[in-house]
Formats: C-alpha cells, structure tokens, sequence
C-alpha cells in the first residue's frame, strides 16, 4: 500500500504543472509521458540548432519561451510546430518499437490495421480496386497512433478553451480581447498540425505513395527542423477575421494552407533582454568578425559593440594507439581571440 501511495503522488506531481484536459492525459497514458518529455526537449535542442547564429536562438530559459509563447509571433509559430513535431515523432518510434504496446495496439489505429479513409496518401481508384487502396509492407512507423496521440496532448490546451464572441452587453475593450484570445488559439492549433504534417510522410522506392507498396517512415527530427526552418521563413501573417474557424490570408483573405505555419504579431528584435517578450537578448554571445550573415558583430550585436577578449582553450591533441587496447593523448593549449556583444 506505501509503495502505490508513493507511486499515485509521484504520477501525480509529474502532471501537476499540466494544463486541466492535459493532466487528464498525463494520469491516463503514464506509459508514454516520457516520450512526450523527450520529444518536447528535444525539439528546442533542434530548435536551438536551427537559430543558433540568428539572434533569436531559441533560448533553453523556460521563463523566456513560456512569456515569448504568449505572443503569437513567427517565433512562436516554429516552437509551437516543432514541438508537435517532436512529440508527434517521439510518440510514433515509441509505438512501433513496443514500448508503449498496450495503448497503442488497442487504439485501434496499429501497425497491421487499415489506413483511415481521410488519408491523403491513399492511393487512387483503379480497374482491379475500384476503391481507394494501400498496402502496408514491412515494419512502419505507427504514425497515426502518433498523430493522433500527439494532436490529443498537444491541442487539449488550445481546446479546453471557450471564447464566446456573442454574448450580449460586452464591451468594445473585453470583445476585442476575446477576439484575440480566439486567434491564438486557432493559430496553436493551426501550428501544431503543420508540425505534425511535417512528420507524416510515406517512403518507398521512389520516395512518395505512388507505388502499390511502401513503408510509413517518420523522418529524423534533424530533417524536420530543417523543414519547418524552410517554412518559418514563409511564415504567413494572418487576418484578425476568420471564416468557419479557418484561418485566412491577411493580404490575400484565402485560407491558409495546412502545412504553413501563421503568425500575427510582430516580433521583437531581440537585441535587448525582454523576459516578458521572450527576448533574453544578445548581450554577451559570441559574435564573429569574418563571417557576413546573421553571427557577424554586426548584426548580432545590434550596433552596440563587441569586446574582444583571449582565452586558453585545452584539447586532446599527439593521439597514439598503443598494444592493447588504449589511446593515449597529451593535452595541448591553444590560444585564440573571442569577440562578444556589448
């Protein structure tokens, strides 16, 4: 009894930061928690990877990314995509690997079940199958327990949230905060399922689903980031006015493909520390003199400067194999000149 006592108030505390429809999950799936956490810090590593010479670089500040996230920038619009697609990736592998057999097989949704009929990679009607047909081959990904597993964690907070727009004596100021409170959620939404779009592809001989058989593959998260890197620079800016919960086009007022990624606030420059904004600044990162583009003195540095300073770095270096089985190394001393932002 002490030991399940014990066990209650350790699942518990594990999903007591959680949103409400969120810590729901949390109890329900204790099995795949884990593989939730490690897609969720592992996508900021990757994000971190992606803007690590820019001078937004996806700080690791838990403080920074909870208040920057607050906001819907473009910004916020990768973090929201790539962590669904972390989770969505993690999900996934932890499925077809077994190691979170039981809720997974009895989703319904398992390796050897059929595709859903709302699945794009169907493929098309022919003489032999006049019905939309796909074969699976070989071990897959569980993908669809990893979307739809994903969608359920990662949209509860977006979805435990009720804006009513059209009730009666509101005030100017309170209707507009709703409104805004409305198009963050539907822009969260939007966001996450254009990550997890950016896992699910199908992978066979020719790389797409037109063939009779293929393999459902998730991509690595080193090219997802990549992917939804592409995409943060074609980040759209959407309207404040939706049409049957779509988000639209600001310029253009059509609705926005699924696989964008949508923003409507401005972002900060992030040259000066704004906790408030997600901006921790860039006030003593490292900054490179011959380099032109993002990591360069100039554009780091925000024009305030940089002091350049020299450190002794330490490394393996005279490496040598020796008869059985070891390698000695001496350790060598370099001297080299660091610049960082005022």
């Amino acid at each position: 009894d002490a030991a399940d006592q014990a066990t209650v108030e350790s699942q518990e505390a594990a999903c007591r930061d959680l949103h409400p429809l969120q810590r729901n999950f949390c109890r329900r799936q204790q099995d795949l928690m884990p593989h939730i956490r490690m897609g969720v810090h592992g996508s900021l590593m990757h994000c971190a990877r992606e803007f690590q010479v820019t001078r937004w670089n996806c700080s690791q500040r838990s403080d920074a990314i909870r208040f920057g996230l607050r906001r819907s920038t473009r910004e916020t619009a990768f973090v929201q995509a790539v962590t669904s697609a972390g989770v969505t990736h993690s999900i996934a592998k932890a499925c077809s690997l077994g190691k979170a057999i039981y809720k997974c097989l009895n989703s319904g949704t398992s390796l050897t079940s059929p595709p859903r009929p709302s699945d794009p990679h169907l493929l098309p009607p022919t003489e032999e199958a006049p019905e939309k047909v796909y074969h699976w081959s070989g071990c897959s990904d569980n993908i669809y327990d990893g979307d739809r597993l994903a969608a359920r964690f990662m949209d509860a907070t977006a979805l435990g949230t009720t804006v009513r727009l059209r009730e009666v004596n509101l005030t100017r100021r309170e209707r507009k905060r709703r409104r805004r409170k409305k198009l963050r959620m539907l822009s969260l939404l939007h966001n996450n399922g254009a990550g997890r779009l950016t896992v699910c592809r199908c992978h066979g001989i020719s790389g797409s689903c037109s063939l009779r058989s293929c393999w459902r593959v998730v991509p690595s998260m080193l090219e997802i980031s990549a992917a939804l890197r592409m995409r943060y620079d074609s980040a759209v800016k959407v309207s404040r006015r939706w049409r049957s919960r779509r988000l639209l086009h600001r310029r253009t007022h059509q609705p926005v493909h699924p696989a964008e990624l949508v923003f409507w606030q401005r972002s900060p420059s992030y040259c000066s520390r704004n906790i408030r904004r997600g901006s921790l600044g860039t006030e003593g990162r490292e900054c490179s003199l011959e380099s032109s583009g993002g990591q360069s003195c100039g554009s780091l540095c925000c024009g305030r400067g940089h002091v350049s300073e020299k450190v002794v770095l330490q490394h393996k270096c005279h490496c040598r194999f020796h008869w059985c089985c070891e390698v000695r190394c001496q350790v060598c001393q370099t001297e080299t000149v660091v610049h960082k932002c005022l």
